[in-house]
């Protein structure tokens, strides 16, 4: 999995997440995630400026409840 730093600019955890487990991001040119592994993807995207991109991610649980949480890109 490609990690990507978290909001104070450390590098993010590998860590498991409960089976049933979803990611998903808002529509952000570029920017894909895989909903049931959490990997980013970051493709660059022409005309658009260059440096770091904030991704917010929203994880949902299988019991349903909900974190936001947010990574960095490179733009």
């Amino acid at each position: 999995m490609f990690r990507l730093p978290n909001s104070n600019g450390a590098r993010a955890p590998a860590r498991s997440s409960p089976p049933g487990t979803t990611f998903s991001v808002a529509d952000i040119d570029g920017v894909t995630i895989v909903g049931d592994t959490g990997e980013i993807a970051v493709e660059p995207v022409a005309g658009q400026a260059t440096g770091e991109l904030l991704i917010p991610v929203t994880v949902t649980y299988p019991d349903e409840s909900v974190d936001e949480i947010n990574r960095y890109g490179p733009r």
